[in-house]
């Protein structure tokens, strides 16, 4: 079975991409063996305007819930992102898939990039839905 790993934002994380990456995984996990990565902190305080990056609804899919995501990237903590790095390569994945929405968020997407490009030669691949939409010239 090929492997694949994930980074991202899932449950309990509240929002559109937290449910993308949520089914996008229900999805996959039927032909795939997994490796989801979530954010232990997505956004420091001063970022976020809102009351709670959290989700404390009751609507969110039970399936979404139940996938089992290792809460290891801190997005501003380097040394996270090198651990992190460590456990992906452990998994030993065949592909390598990060969501990328927000411009915060380059730096650790550069060192990833670099680092599963050029010095692993793990194949990469970022999903960039959003483009369009920040950029409607293109």
């Amino acid at each position: 079975m090929k492997k694949i790993a994930i980074i991202g934002p899932n449950y309990p994380y509240r929002g559109g991409n937290s449910l993308f990456i949520g089914h996008l995984c229900i999805a996959l996990q039927e032909k795939f063996e997994l490796f989801i990565i979530n954010y232990s902190l997505l956004y420091p305080e001063i970022l976020f305007p809102g009351k709670t990056q959290y989700d404390k609804s009751n609507e969110v899919m039970d399936g979404i819930r139940q996938l089992k995501t290792h809460r290891i990237l801190n997005s501003i903590n380097p040394i996270s992102w090198y651990n992190t790095a460590k456990k992906i390569k452990e998994f030993n994945p065949d592909l390598v898939v990060v969501d990328w929405w927000q411009p915060f968020l380059v730096p650790v997407i550069l060192v990833y990039l670099v680092y599963w490009e050029v010095i692993t030669k793990i194949v990469f691949c970022l999903l960039l839905r959003m483009l369009y939409l920040m950029n409607r010239d293109l």
